[in-house]
């Protein structure tokens, strides 16, 4: 018999790089386990459907009364500040109270006489849940809980750098659910690619960049799986003439800064009119000089580290960038923390042509682009000249001007006045190369299911 000790994953907190915990890394072989306890699970599941809404209101009550270990455990793998940590936890809490309360009825198409027609939505089996590093708890809560209300078994896949509060979640729903209903497994991309090819996951709901969200569209083409796919954004921000300055740049500095900048629909590129540009950067700056950078335990701390090596190398690449293509960095004015982990100093950058390398990829980090502009249709076309549109947002003292603005703008979501957040009642999907489906809200929820029609004719 083999003893042979699986691997293990070390993880580390990226603010200290101290490792946390180290957990297994999960093989193929596990997964294939994880399949076969799938199916008594799901015919338990079935039977229960009367009563899924309950289960899900007490997985939402276990995490609130663990919010405070699930946050500090958060922060600690993630590196977000403290005060951040406690919101992801109670978005998470929050989804799996909302699915609760929202019924998947069958809907009546046709009524008459003569003929009836009625559309029903049935489970479609395993859902396999892969998350992002960003948001690991609430990724996993708005997968996994329209998914279970829906009647699926769930194989969630976490980022193997943030792991540990999935795991935790593990812990809630093996002692809520039946056995083998919802299984965390932690590994790399073979794991992944895995969950994507095997024949018995019929539902994929990824999050994460566009290479990866293709790949996994051209492994799942040969059996038609069903498909959601979050993916990167380059989400513009156009600022109007007539804004109120002060506060878009505090709502649009609020996301673009928040979790390291490590947000799917942060701003990316901000358009500001010529005539209130000067303006616009000495509020940023004015923003960057409240903000404390540091290790996300302290309360004070309002940006941490980004996440991992590989985000931080291609963050200090791109700042390089922004010098040797004419540009320049206004910086966070104070002393960085004198720690070993993965910080990356925010900063805005002015004097950047369209073509920079900050201007058309996702930095995905605490570097925001400010650039002018003088018609409005420019501002459009330049908003639309990327192959993301996950979000967007306009900026104007007039709502109409700005709705029609909006309109022209190719994004999922276009914001006015705001710039966010993903609410869960919401329906969440991108256009262009930034995602294929919807999360959250009733379609989130009919994302877990297949639909049959029943035609009866009198």
């Amino acid at each position: 018999m083999d003893h042979t000790t699986p691997p293990e994953i070390a993880v580390e907190n990226p603010a200290t790089r101290h490792v946390v915990a180290s957990v297994p890394c999960h093989q193929v072989s596990d997964l294939e386990r994880t399949v076969r306890d799938a199916a008594p699970a799901i015919a338990e599941w079935t039977s229960a459907a009367a009563s899924r809404p309950q289960y899900l209101r007490v997985i939402s009550e276990r995490i609130t009364a663990r919010s405070e270990e699930l946050a500090r455990l958060l922060t600690a793998e993630q590196g977000k500040p403290i005060t951040q940590a406690r919101l992801e936890v109670a978005v998470a809490a929050r989804a799996f109270e909302y699915y609760a309360n929202l019924p998947l009825a069958p809907d009546v198409l046709r009524d008459t006489p003569e003929q009836e027609v009625v559309r029903e939505y049935y489970p479609l089996g395993i859902a396999g849940l892969i998350t992002a590093w960003n948001f690991p708890m609430a990724l996993l809560a708005w997968k996994a809980a329209p998914a279970l209300l829906a009647g699926n078994a769930v194989i969630v896949k976490p980022a193997p750098t943030t792991p540990l509060t999935s795991l935790k979640m593990q812990e809630i729903f093996a002692e809520v659910l039946p056995a083998g209903l919802a299984t965390v497994l932690v590994g790399g991309n073979d794991l992944g690619s895995a969950m994507v090819a095997h024949p018995e996951i019929p539902k994929i709901s990824f999050t994460g960049s566009t290479p990866t969200g293709r790949r996994i569209m051209e492994t799942a083409s040969s059996r038609l799986k069903r498909l959601t796919l979050e993916l990167g954004g380059n989400d513009p921000a156009i600022v109007l003439s007539d804004a109120d300055l002060p506060s878009a740049v505090e709502g649009i500095a609020a996301v673009a800064f928040r979790n390291a900048g490590q947000v799917c629909i942060a701003p990316k590129r901000v358009y500001v009119h010529e005539s209130r540009f000067d303006d616009a950067v000495d509020l940023f700056r004015q923003y960057l000089t409240r903000q404390r950078v540091g290790e996300g335990s302290d309360e004070s701390v309002t940006i941490g580290p980004v996440n991992n090596a590989a985000q931080h190398k291609s963050l200090l690449e791109i700042q390089g960038s922004v010098r040797d293509q004419g540009g320049t960095l206004h910086t966070y004015p104070h002393p960085m923390p004198d720690l070993p982990g993965y910080f990356v100093q925010p900063a805005i950058a002015t004097g950047l042509a369209a073509h920079a390398r900050l201007v058309q990829e996702e930095q995905f980090g605490p570097v925001l682009p400010l650039l002018p502009y003088r018609d409005v249709d420019d501002a459009i076309a330049a908003a639309n000249a990327t192959d993301y549109g996950l979000g967007a947002s306009i900026w104007s003292s007039d709502v109409e001007a700005a709705v029609r603005v909006g309109d022209r703008v190719r994004a999922g979501t276009r914001w006015i006045n705001q710039h966010g957040p993903a609410e869960i009642d919401v329906p969440f999907g991108g256009v262009k190369q930034s995602g294929l489906g919807t999360e959250l809200g009733l379609e989130g929820l009919k994302a877990f299911t297949e639909s049959r029609i029943t035609n009866v004719k009198y």
